[in-house]
C-alpha cells in the first residue's frame, strides 16, 4: 500500500478492496509491529476478528481446539522484534551494553 496516510480506516480499506477485487486471502502474512496494520489484517482476513480474539484462537489452536484455527497466520518480521527491543529506554547507558546485547 502506497499512501500518506497509514491509519486504521484506510489499511482496513485497502485491504477489503483487495478482497473485493477477488484476490484470495493469502495463508500466511508477514509484517511489522505496527498495530493498525495488525489489527487490520486480522480483521480483513479472518472473519472479522479483532487482533485480541485472533490470539485466543490461536491459543485455542494450540491446546488442541481445532475449530478455532484461523485462516490466514499472522506472523512477526523478527528483525522489526530486534529493532524495537534495541530503542527501549532502558539501554541507554554505557553500563546496560552486554544486557542489551544479551536481549538481542
Amino acid at each position: 500500500m502506497l499512501s500518506e496516510k497509514q491509519d486504521t480506516l484506510t489499511i482496513f480499506y485497502w485491504l477489503g478492496q483487495l478482497l473485493n477485487d477477488g484476490v484470495s486471502i493469502p495463508q500466511e502474512v508477514v509484517c511489522d509491529w505496527s498495530k493498525a496494520l495488525l489489527g487490520d489484517i486480522t480483521r480483513a482476513f479472518c472473519n472479522g476478528l479483532s487482533l485480541h480474539d485472533c490470539v485466543n484462537n490461536c491459543m485455542a489452536a494450540l491446546n488442541g481446539n481445532n475449530s478455532a484455527r484461523p485462516v490466514c497466520y499472522l506472523r512477526v518480521d523478527v528483525a522489526h522484534l530486534i529493532k524495537l527491543v534495541c530503542r527501549w529506554t532502558c539501554w541507554k547507558g554505557k553500563r546496560t551494553i552486554r544486557l542489551k546485547e544479551c536481549y538481542v
